[in-house]
């Protein structure tokens, strides 16, 4: 039984997520006390709560502690099994930070999954579902031999309601320690630490079919495109979506792309009283400050890549150093070793570089 402290870093859920996805991936029964220290309201959200308890349904395992306000949790693994999936968070819990632990866990389970979740997209302290598709799943998607991901119904704070349908498809394989690592590497294990030219710039622009009269989600892109000229760099091409929701929000998700394929985005929430055009200039200027250190990974994928980097992914180069950064590198070592990742340099190195 592996005892981390979900204190440890930025103090929030990162080391719940991270060592709850390890666990299944190595078979390695935790338990996690302090949970969320950091937060003015500790212990698991439901959304919190929720995964523990969908892990422990995908794997056949047990949870211990799993419920909204509790510090400290057990969670014994089960194998995960390929099938179709329902999850409901519940509320307008992010169904991003959701797929982020689940994601890797079926991404790494061989046969044909669908997980539908239901909940928030786009919403306060996590990923936008946009960037999340088209930053973090681009990158990971080559480790799985099919790998989609939609949302055809978006979910803002505070209803939720948002739709997002994950399908994955794996030829049978051995899911041993050093099998997954090989897997990971052969797919993933080329190393990315100087940025190229950039040769594409993309984005989408949302704002809820009640704020079409007023033209946000218009005016939001225009923002971004107009940052991006003045800044004397590649004008993204936005796409505008003005879907209908149960609430009413915002959001814009930027990426740009260099010749080696490498991803750097950024995205940025819509909120009463904010301008539509500070949205887009948020985002963009978060692109923007990301792109100009050469990094080959955007501050937020930097650290949702330290557990492929633990398990076989090439060496990247990351934009600044953050706290989920070092949270996630810090609970890779306390399953894997403290050789298994290091931060070298503005670089996230494996064991092999």
């Amino acid at each position: 039984m592996l005892t981390l402290d979900g204190g440890h870093g930025e103090g929030g859920g990162q080391v719940l997520r991270s060592a709850s996805t390890l666990a299944v991936l190595l078979g390695r029964p935790i338990e996690v006390e302090n949970i969320r220290a950091g937060r003015k309201r500790p212990g698991l959200r439901p959304q919190h709560a929720g995964l523990l308890r969908f892990l422990a349904h995908l794997t056949d395992g047990t949870v211990d502690g799993a419920e909204p306000g509790s510090t400290r949790i057990r969670f014994e693994p089960g194998t995960a099994e390929a099938g179709d999936h329902e999850w409901d968070i519940g509320t307008a819990g992010s169904t991003t930070l959701f797929l982020q632990a689940a994601l890797p866990v079926l991404a790494l389970t061989p046969g044909r999954s669908r997980l539908a979740v239901t909940g928030g997209t786009d919403v306060s302290h996590s990923p936008t579902i946009d960037w999340f598709k088209n930053v973090y799943v681009d990158r990971m998607r080559p480790v799985a031999d099919s790998l989609e991901l939609h949302c055809p119904r978006r979910g803002f704070y505070p209803k939720g309601g948002g739709h997002v349908i994950l399908d994955v498809d794996n030829k049978e394989f051995d899911r041993d320690l050093e099998s997954i690592r090989g897997r990971v590497r052969d797919r993933l294990g080329v190393s990315r630490t100087e940025q190229q030219h950039i040769v594409t710039a993309e984005g989408t622009s949302v704002a809820e079919e009640r704020l079409s009269e007023r033209d946000v989600a218009p005016r939001q892109a225009e923002a971004a495109r107009r940052f991006f000229q003045e800044h004397e760099l590649l004008v993204p091409r936005m796409t505008i979506r003005t879907p209908g929701a149960a609430s009413i929000g915002t959001a814009l998700a930027l990426w740009c792309e260099d010749d080696d394929g490498n991803r750097i985005g950024g995205d940025a929430l819509g909120e009463i009283g904010t301008p539509a055009e500070d949205v887009g200039i948020n985002a963009a200027r978060a692109t923007y400050e990301d792109l100009m250190t050469g990094a080959t990974v955007d501050r937020h994928l930097a650290d949702q890549w330290v557990i492929w980097v633990a398990l076989g992914a090439g060496a990247v180069r990351y934009p600044r150093m953050t706290g989920h950064l070092e949270t996630d590198t810090w609970t890779c070592r306390r399953f894997l070793g403290d050789d298994v990742v290091r931060l070298d340099g503005g670089v996230i190195r494996g064991q092999r570089d």
